[in-house]
């Protein structure tokens, strides 16, 4: 397989390019070799957001907290 380089110098090989053609082809390069480094290139997310909203887990985490202190004191 060819290095991102290698398919570069061919295609720039003589030619002149504008600022969008140079970016493009930039992006393109870019986004060959992230496939190749990563298998499939599809973006997934480090970790999942939870579905429950903020005010909800708020009142989750005070009733743990409140359970655990009742099991402390034998309540």
């Amino acid at each position: 397989m060819k290095t991102a380089r290698e398919i570069m110098e061919e295609i720039l090989d003589g030619k002149e390019l504008s600022t969008t053609e140079f970016n493009h082809l930039i992006y393109a390069a870019a986004t060959v070799t992230t496939l190749e480094l990563n298998g499939t290139g599809e973006y997934k997310l480090e970790t999942q957001r939870s579905k429950t909203p903020p005010c909800v887990r708020r009142i989750q985490g005070s009733k743990m907290i409140l359970e655990r202190n009742c099991q402390l004191w034998g309540k």
